[in-house]
């Protein structure tokens, strides 16, 4: 018997705490200010550039 597919609100409530996890997790993500970009299935992670003054 074939199991029912998870709804796709399940699957992304899924995502969006294990990526909360990770970046509460990990404390040089916040100290870094990496941001995360997901579109799709696809995440990306996003480490801002800044100058600094001279």
């Amino acid at each position: 018997m074939r199991q029912k597919p998870e709804p796709v609100q399940v699957i992304k409530q899924r995502r969006d705490r294990a990526l909360a996890a990770l970046v509460h997790g990990v404390p040089y993500i916040q100290f870094l200010g990496i941001e995360f970009d997901r579109r799709g299935d696809e995440l990306t992670a996003i480490l801002p550039f800044e100058r600094s003054p001279r």
